[in-house]
């Protein structure tokens, strides 16, 4: 009888143990992936854009070297609103491969410089964005928010 409850309480331990390894979620977040490790696919030369992931499972454009592209909020179809001191921070991203490409065009500012576009909305690089995988646009005011195919 003590052989059988002993054997028992073995397989309930090995159990539980196959359930912690395999899953189980550290309460820290210990297993999730760090902002510093988004997932970056090398673009095709041809397109002259690239996609990236977030740790959230988020998809995004960047420009052909990994750096991450934005939106802005107050910008109208295919007219840019930032100018002066705004595009010092946020630089108007112009490609000529990408014409070739669903979804994307140009425009010309009124300051006479192209602009890349994606469904018509202009796109930006950020000056705080130091290396590909950088992030630090997005969400900045309310207004700024990573280029995706959603938007």
């Amino acid at each position: 009888m003590i052989q059988k409850i002993i054997g028992t309480i073995v397989v309930a331990g090995l159990i539980l143990a196959v359930y912690v390894m395999f899953f189980a979620k550290d309460k820290d977040n210990t297993n999730t992936v760090e902002d510093s490790q988004i997932a970056f696919e090398e673009p095709k030369v041809s397109t002259g854009v690239g996609v990236a992931t977030t740790p959230n499972g988020v998809e995004y454009f960047t420009t052909k070297d990994g750096m991450a592209l934005y939106t802005f909020t107050k910008d109208e179809f295919n007219k840019s609103n930032c100018v002066g001191e705004c595009l010092k921070k946020w630089p108007a991203y112009y490609s000529d491969e990408l014409l070739a490409t669903d979804g994307f065009g140009s425009i010309v500012r009124a300051d006479g410089v192209k602009q890349s576009t994606y469904l018509e909305k202009p796109l930006y690089t950020f000056f705080k964005d130091e290396k590909p995988g950088d992030t630090k646009g997005h969400g900045v005011k309310g207004e700024w928010y990573l280029a995706t195919f959603s938007k």
